[in-house]
């Protein structure tokens, strides 16, 4: 919690001096006077003087401002005060004060520009195009595509990192033709057309075909009790971190270490049911054939209380078998099974049937019965309603995989970096029209500064070049929100210079004096209204 605090403290303090600055540096350009530029609101707690500008921090860390001369919405000015005509802000030209409200927005809209050039420029570790893992009977598979090759050409274009791979994809209703590397030996795989899935942004999704770069962690599954794992000592959800004292990170390092077989000292972490981590040694032996170790695809790893699996009487650490007599190979199949069978599959009452769903638990095999509850999700911005059961996997199922530093030239950073800010806008727009239509609700739609805070901290968690990233994708948004026509933000008062442009005169003073007021007492209750909502759903998990 402190590292979020810190870390939203410094991404909005960021944002918001960039977003500021463009208003200050288009002010001092049309000579407008800037007595404060303060970042927080409330007293001043500390700053310096330059430029006849009182550089400021404020005690209250939300937001900041430009005080202008002539226009002064925090009432630091004395209004009977004398402004210099040369400097105030309300007698200059229509377009010079429109342009000085652009500019903060702007200048927000700019930075993502600039962070993701300039991180792709700078070398962020990209993921590599090595094939971490493929599900069992999958088109990926069928292909003969193995965990571990290295995908060199997709469509004839050659690729050098995951996001190439991903982004050379072409029409799903084409044939998606590879080339891999595995060991010193090129090999050819072709997926048959139909496949690979589209999202609604038109970003192919990679794991339709079966395969991704993730390979399986060293955290294993075991369900056989005759197996040598079991016998070992080992249970569903442990983590081997070494074998014979070698560090192991994902499950092909603990079969490759344990070879076919002998015996070996196993380091193991195991997490209890109250989260509380106990590390054993333990030895297993074996004199040929399977270990009885599994990767944990299939083990459920949570289990949303009060859920349809919940009911049933799902429990944590369950590896599933198959759902309807239909065998589970992947997670995605249960997705996929869970899905398909009750969309269309409804009683008289419209309540999703009954499936029947076949577990191991503790070696035993167990059937239980759930009916999947109908659920409204946001996808990409888009309302999605579907059944789920309401359970999640592992959330270290899945290493991360091998990465590479990759250096980008200023054209290619550049072009990179347009696409991913074109994403967002359209993200952003499509999202911003369903809150208007009604078919979003606002707190769906829009974050408060705990959600943003909450954001940072896990950026930071995963180093400087995410939390530049999440700063960029933020400051897109907001200075998108900024250029909404609503009091108080730029956009209303733009709307404001709009109006006086074209009836050669400002509304009455009175009335923007209201129109404000309801705007600052609007933007106050949404902000309590989306941190009461995002602080329930921290409290809540």
């Amino acid at each position: 919690m402190i590292k979020s605090v810190v870390a939203g403290l410094v991404m909005v303090s960021v944002l918001v001096v960039i977003h500021e600055l463009g208003h200050f540096l288009v002010a001092r350009l049309f000579k407008v006077g800037t007595p404060v530029f303060s970042v927080g609101m409330g007293p001043r707690i500390a700053g310096f003087r330059w430029l006849d500008t009182d550089f400021r921090i404020s005690l209250l860390p939300i937001g900041g401002y430009v005080q202008m001369s002539g226009a002064d919405p925090f009432g630091e000015e004395d209004a009977e005060a004398w402004v210099d005509p040369e400097l105030d802000f309300m007698k200059k030209p229509v377009w010079q004060r429109l342009l000085i409200m652009l500019a903060g927005p702007a200048m927000n809209l700019a930075l993502p520009f600039v962070v993701f050039t300039a991180v792709l420029m700078l070398g962020q570790p990209q993921l590599d195009a090595t094939v971490g893992r493929v599900s069992p009977g999958s088109a990926a598979q069928v292909a003969g595509i193995e965990a571990g090759d290295i995908v060199t050409s997709v469509e004839g274009q050659p690729v050098e990192i995951w996001n190439d791979v991903v982004g050379a994809l072409g029409d799903p209703d084409d044939p998606v033709d590879l080339e891999l590397l595995r060991g010193e030996r090129v090999v050819a795989a072709s997926i048959p057309a139909g496949v690979l899935e589209v999202d609604p942004d038109g970003i192919a999704d990679v794991r339709s075909l079966g395969m991704s770069h993730f390979p399986h962690g060293s955290r294993v599954g075991v369900s056989d009790p005759s197996s040598p794992a079991w016998k070992a000592g080992l249970r569903p959800a442990d983590g081997i971190v070494k074998v014979d004292g070698t560090a192991v990170e994902t499950f092909h390092d603990v079969i490759e270490a344990l070879g076919e077989s002998g015996e070996h000292t196993l380091d193991v972490r195991r997490v209890g049911d109250d989260d509380e981590v106990e590390e054993l040694v333990l030895t297993i032996q074996n004199d040929g054939g399977s270990w009885g170790l599994e990767t944990l695809e299939t083990y459920i790893g949570y289990v949303n209380g009060g859920s349809a699996a919940d009911a049933a009487g799902v429990k944590v650490g369950d590896k599933m078998v198959a759902i309807d007599g239909t065998p589970i190979h992947a997670w995605r199949d249960v997705v996929d099974l869970v899905g398909r069978t009750t969309r269309f599959m409804v009683n008289s009452d419209d309540q999703p049937r009954k499936l029947t769903l076949d577990l191991v638990r503790d070696g035993e095999p167990v059937t239980l019965v759930f009916a999947p509850e109908v659920t409204r999700q946001l996808i990409r911005g888009e309302p999605t309603y579907r059944p789920v059961m309401g359970v999640i996997q592992f959330r270290d199922a899945y290493a991360t995989g091998p990465t590479v530093v990759k250096y980008f030239g200023p054209v290619e950073a550049f072009r990179r970096a347009s696409e991913e800010c074109f994403l967002i806008l359209r993200s952003s727009f499509r999202m911003l029209g369903n809150m208007v239509t009604g078919v979003t609700q606002v707190k769906e739609t829009l974050g408060g500064p705990v959600a943003i805070f909450h954001a940072a901290g896990l950026a930071a968690n995963a180093g400087l070049f995410a939390f530049a990233k999440m700063a960029g994708t933020i400051s897109f948004s907001l200075g998108i929100i900024n250029l909404l026509p609503v009091p108080v933000l730029d956009g209303g008062q733009i709307v404001f210079y709009a109006i006086e442009g074209l009836r050669g005169r400002p509304l009455p003073l009175i009335l923007r004096e209201r129109i404000l007021m309801v705007g600052v007492l609007g933007l106050a209750a949404l902000m309590l209204y989306l941190t009461v909502g995002e602080v329930g759903k921290l409290v809540g998990g």
